[in-house]
């Protein structure tokens, strides 16, 4: 919020660097192949409703980013595409 609203050029341009900062941190962890192994290896058994929900929950956005079929390793970046090459999907 700071990037929009700060009187300060300075403080708007350190507050930008930064909400990209915790975008690239969220990616990665989102990517992250052992966070979905521990995720997964989990006993639910005995947990409340809102913590298996929530588990649950996580480990459908780790599927739906393929994670649990190794398309994605801890720190890596997703492929992009560069000039004249085609759009990696």
């Amino acid at each position: 919020m700071l990037n929009s609203v700060a009187a300060d050029k300075a403080v708007r341009d350190q507050a930008q660097s930064e909400a990209q900062r915790v975008a690239e941190a969220g990616t990665t962890l989102s990517l992250n192949r052992d966070v979905y192994l521990a995720l997964s290896a989990i006993d639910l058994e005995g947990a409340s409703e809102a913590t298996k929900h929530y588990v649950q929950r996580t480990l459908l956005s780790y599927r739906l980013a393929g994670v649990d079929k190794g398309r994605c390793n801890a720190g890596a970046s997703a492929p992009t595409s560069r000039e004249g090459d085609e759009a990696v999907a």
